[in-house]
C-alpha cells in the first residue's frame, strides 16, 4: 500500500482530531499576552485615578473646613468674652454664678485661641456630659473628633481634664492633650486668682454649664 502525503489527523477513540501546528500555538499565546497585560494595566490605572481623587477630596475638604472655621471664629469673636472679662463683671463679694453655652465656654477656656491644638473647637453640653469637639491641627484626621472632658472643682480651682478612658482622647498626642489641659487651667484659674476669687462648683445642664465662684473681701 502506498501512502500519499502526510497524515494530518489522528484517531482518538474512533474520532478524528486535527493537530495544531506548533507555529499556530505560538502565535495564539502571543496574541493572548497583550490582552492579559492590557487588562491589568487598565485596572492599575483606574485604581491610581481613584486614589488621586480620594486624596484630592480629603485635602480639599480639610482646607474648606479650616477656612469655614476661621471665618466663623472671626464673626463670633466680637460677641464672646474671655473668662477674665466675665469674672471682672462680678460685683461685690460672696457667691456668684456664671452661665456658659457651648461656644461661650470654648472662648472662656481658651479653646478658640490660635495656638490651641484643635480648630473649630466648641463644647456640646448635656446634663450628664461635657464634650469638646474639634479637628486636630496638622493631622491626617480631617474630620471633627469628640473628646470627653471631665470638669470638677479641686483645691478651690476649676479642673478640666481629658480622661484616657475615652477612645478619641487616646487619638490625640500626649503633647496636645497636655497643652489643652494647661490652656483650660490658665484661662480659668489665673483670672480667679487675679480677682481674689476661688472656685466653688461646676454644674452642667442641657445646653449650658454653670460655674460658681466665691469672691472674697480684699
Amino acid at each position: 500500500m502506498v501512502m500519499v502525503g502526510k497524515q494530518k489527523n489522528k484517531s482518538v477513540d474512533g474520532l478524528s482530531k486535527k493537530e495544531t501546528p506548533p507555529a499556530e500555538e505560538f502565535f495564539e499565546e502571543e496574541a493572548e499576552r497583550p490582552r492579559f497585560f492590557g487588562y491589568w494595566v487598565l485596572m492599575a490605572t483606574i485604581l491610581l485615578l481613584l486614589f488621586i481623587v480620594v486624596v484630592y477630596l480629603a485635602v480639599y475638604s480639610k482646607r474648606a473646613a479650616n477656612f469655614g472655621d476661621e471665618k466663623a471664629d472671626e464673626e463670633i469673636s466680637e460677641n464672646l468674652l474671655p473668662f477674665s472679662d466675665r469674672v471682672k463683671d462680678v460685683k461685690g463679694s460672696g457667691r456668684a454664678t456664671m452661665i456658659f453655652r457651648g461656644k461661650e465656654f470654648a472662648k472662656a477656656t481658651g479653646a478658640l485661641e490660635s495656638d490651641f491644638p484643635l480648630s473649630g473647637a466648641t463644647f456640646v453640653i448635656t446634663k450628664d456630659s461635657l464634650n469638646l469637639i474639634g479637628r486636630i491641627k496638622d493631622s491626617v484626621i480631617f474630620w471633627p473628633l469628640t473628646f470627653r472632658t471631665s470638669c470638677e472643682v479641686k483645691d478651690q480651682k476649676f479642673s478640666c481634664l481629658l480622661p484616657t478612658d475615652n477612645f478619641a482622647n487616646l487619638v490625640i498626642s500626649g503633647g496636645n492633650k497636655e497643652k489643652i489641659e494647661k490652656t483650660f487651667d490658665q484661662n480659668l484659674n489665673q483670672p480667679l486668682a487675679a480677682n481674689n476669687m476661688i472656685a466653688d462648683e461646676m454644674q452642667t445642664a442641657d445646653g449650658y454649664i454653670e460655674l460658681r465662684v466665691i469672691k472674697e473681701l480684699r
